[in-house]
């Protein structure tokens, strides 16, 4: 038995298969938050509202994954407002309420190559816009996360960096011609650390998307726990659909409070 615990979390949505994913993670009982592009919702607008409908949150990814180290405060704004239409559009064709603004920075760049001043500026636009943290449970000592813990953006302390497969030099450098090679790559990193909980980052990448249910399997397989997380004020991920009852909450706010 596993005692690994995973908070599933999928950036660069939505690809034209986001809706086979969700029914994937929904057969599987599965929570996880998407990280939209707004670019990519213009193209795969229904798949957002499907996630939706089916009790999924969806989060705020920018629009065209700029680094914010290369933008400026108001380039910044326009980047998350221009994919804060679209996401609440499809909240509203979806008739279901929000629960939470959420947000992850594209590359995990919060602006630090222009400095501290930047970075701090950045925190302040997304706390005006209303963003959320999220509390992933169990993480508060991970090493990637100690002097991130005011921070409003989502952070993830593993990526299993399926955009490895771009490269044809990478590809054979770790002989990853396979899915099933990657696959047992990516399950041997996780687990490498002996960490007890990680906030695991996978993409909606339309090249990569037959490695998705591989890695699900793999995970199940391995007894992986999947757990959702919760909002500083202590609200179940999921609660306003269908997904509570499928998300694993923690024993102080079960899901179904």
């Amino acid at each position: 038995m596993s005692n690994l615990t995973v908070y599933l979390t999928i950036d660069d949505c939505p690809s034209s298969f986001m809706r086979e994913k969700v029914d994937a993670l929904l057969e599987n009982k599965i929570s996880a938050v998407w990280y939209c592009r707004g670019e990519f919702m213009e193209k795969n607008f229904a798949h957002v509202v499907y996630a939706i409908e089916k009790g999924f949150w969806i989060g705020n990814h920018s629009f065209t994954h700029p680094h914010f180290s290369d933008i400026t405060i108001e380039q910044a704004r326009q980047e998350i407002e221009q994919t804060e239409i679209l996401i609440n559009k499809a909240y509203s064709i979806a008739q279901a309420p929000r629960p939470a603004k959420l947000f992850r920075f594209p590359y995990m760049d919060k602006g630090q190559k222009q400095g501290l001043t930047h970075v701090k500026a950045i925190q302040d636009l997304l706390s005006s816009l209303e963003f959320e943290r999220l509390n992933f449970q169990g993480t508060e000592r991970h090493p990637a996360l100690i002097e991130r813990e005011e921070d409003i953006d989502a952070a993830w302390t593993f990526d299993a960096r399926e955009y490895a497969l771009f490269s044809e030099a990478t590809k054979k450098k770790f002989n990853l011609f396979k899915t099933a090679d990657f696959v047992q790559r990516i399950a041997e990193e996780l687990f490498q650390f002996r960490r007890t909980t990680e906030i695991v980052l996978f993409h909606d990448f339309e090249q990569t998307h037959e490695l998705f249910s591989p890695l699900l399997t793999k995970l199940l397989d391995l007894n992986v726990q999947f757990r959702a997380p919760l909002l500083q004020k202590h609200v179940p991920l999921g609660i306003e659909k269908p997904l509570a009852q499928l998300a694993v909450a923690s024993e102080e706010s079960p899901a179904d409070a």
